[in-house]
């Protein structure tokens, strides 16, 4: 039998070149969870899983879930979609009444911001940027020589406040359930009046 040489030597080239570039497309495919890296924000991490304080996945699952309820109710609400002015809404007060570090709740306030903004309730209400981070920017880029003047201000009576409680019900030892617990109420500034009010829950369990 003849054995064609040039054919053999073409073959096992293409075969080193695939495996060559196998080992490189392998190379270049990023860690996964366990390797460390970047991972999805939705995949848990081992080693938080018997932290006291609420574990980042069920911190952004929660957040998710409020923003959900606030983009459903808030539209609806007569005091809103019937106001001859369009309403304004500001996120005031996020109260945390839980083991978790203050500093995460800033991270959730920002994003209820954020995610209000994107959603249906830009349609019916302006959403307002915390007053002292406008005074600040207006003092620091306004046109000088008139004093420093206060950023915009609004009719109390189409201003709505958002404002919110975290708190935490555990139980077991050292915490090993807690069900955690998001109150949100929208006030009118001019009448304190309580216009939509909505709870959130979620639990968590640990080893």
């Amino acid at each position: 039998m003849q054995v064609n040489f040039g054919r053999v030597a073409s073959l096992a080239l293409s075969t080193a070149m695939i495996t060559a570039l196998s080992g490189l497309s392998a190379c270049n495919q990023g860690p996964s969870g366990r390797q460390g890296g970047n991972v999805d924000p939705y995949e848990q991490v081992r080693g938080t899983s018997r932290d006291r304080a609420v574990n980042d996945v069920t911190l952004l699952e929660f957040t998710d879930q409020v923003t959900q309820s606030l983009a459903e109710r808030i539209p609806t609400i007569p005091d809103i979609k019937n106001a001859p002015t369009k309403p304004v809404i500001a996120v005031g007060a996020i109260t945390n009444r839980t083991n978790t570090p203050t500093s995460d709740f800033a991270a959730v306030r920002s994003q209820i911001f954020t995610d209000m903004v994107n959603s249906t309730v830009a349609q019916q209400a302006d959403i307002l940027d915390t007053l002292e981070v406008m005074d600040e920017q207006m003092a620091r880029y306004a046109q000088p020589g008139r004093g420093v003047p206060n950023s915009a201000r609004y009719d109390p009576n189409i201003t709505y406040i958002l404002n919110g409680e975290f708190s935490e019900i555990s139980r077991g030892e050292n915490g090993r359930s807690s069900t955690y617990v998001f109150n949100w109420r929208l006030v009118n500034l001019g009448t304190s009046k309580t216009v939509s009010a909505d709870r959130v829950t979620a639990k968590q369990t640990r080893p």
